[in-house]
């Protein structure tokens, strides 16, 4: 079983999105250009 990761990005509406994944620097490259919904919406910090 491979291990994964738990992440919380802060927005900058001031709330927290949690998240969890296999490969973080992917996932946090997912954000970065507004791939997720969520950072679609809220840019993170």
């Amino acid at each position: 079983m491979s291990k994964g990761y738990m992440y919380i990005l802060e927005c900058s509406d001031s709330s927290y999105y949690t998240g969890r994944t296999k490969c973080l620097a992917s996932r946090l490259e997912q954000h970065q250009i507004g791939k997720k919904l969520i950072t679609q919406q809220n840019a993170y910090l």
